[in-house]
């Protein structure tokens, strides 16, 4: 029951956006306009919140602000976040990316066919009945299910997210710059091996501020998790271009050796 509330709630205030009823600001990027509500977008950014109370120029006390300067397709993004608290592509659940570790008595092989195997390894599988002695490494897939098709993630939304994140750090979205760290690193655990990865880690490390940690420590612990990814090229070069990275980097190295 709260969910459907909620989700009538969203609902509504998407509609709202939609219809342009009672909007009251305008956010322009270029040759494209969005007209949005001051109640709905300053609570959620410092920046135009500042924008609105302090109005400076004709266009600000007209009731517009001008942001022609950022990306086009992270300003369609944001809007989008402003009215639903997400943007595309969406937050994937935990299921789509975590694949249990099993647990003793799997994987399970019968050791001897010539031998009685009458283990009841779960609610589900009992050698001998259900596999007539022929298990080899064998995993219920009841108990443990493979993680759900990454069909709505692609790599080039490594991209993608480090854009939100930056734009979230400029424009004083604390909110969006968690929901694009959270989907960053997803998208770093299913393509830390793609070409994307080294262009978004290039991003992040060269559009926020150094002591901003958020994205840049996803990068370091992909990078330390794959160490391999070190022998190509592009990260190669990152690492030359960046040397905190590559400080960072040997620094978790050193640790997980126990040497420090």
């Amino acid at each position: 029951m709260a969910d459907n509330a909620r989700q009538i709630l969203v609902d509504s205030v998407k509609q709202l956006y939609a219809s342009e009823k009672y909007s009251d600001l305008t956010i322009t990027c270029g040759a494209v306009t969005y007209r949005v509500h001051k109640s709905v977008v300053c609570p959620r950014s410092e920046f135009f919140e500042k924008a609105v109370r302090f109005k400076v120029g004709k266009e600000a006390e007209e009731g517009n602000i001008d942001l022609s300067k950022e990306d086009p397709e992270s300003m369609k993004l944001l809007v989008e976040y402003f009215y639903e608290a997400e943007y595309t592509p969406h937050q994937l659940p935990a299921a789509a990316l975590e694949l249990r570790k099993p647990d003793p008595p799997f994987p399970h092989t019968c050791n001897n066919a010539n031998e009685w195997c009458m283990k009841f390894l779960c609610e589900h599988h009992r050698c001998f009945k259900d596999c007539r002695q022929n298990c080899h490494d064998f995993v219920c897939q009841s108990c443990y299910p493979p993680p759900l098709p990454l069909v709505d993630l692609e790599a080039s939304h490594l991209l993608t997210h480090a854009k939100m994140y930056e734009i979230g750090d400029r424009l004083q979205i604390a909110g969006l710059k968690e929901l694009a760290r959270v989907k960053f690193e997803q998208a770093c655990l299913v393509f830390w091996d793609s070409e994307m990865f080294a262009q978004a880690a290039r991003h992040a490390f060269t559009t926020t501020p150094d002591c901003d940690k958020g994205l840049r420590e996803i990068v370091s612990d992909t990078l330390n998790v794959h160490l391999e990814l070190v022998l190509k090229e592009e990260i190669e070069t990152l690492l030359y271009e960046q040397g905190m990275l590559a400080v960072g980097l040997l620094k978790r190295r050193v640790e997980g050796e126990g040497l420090g």
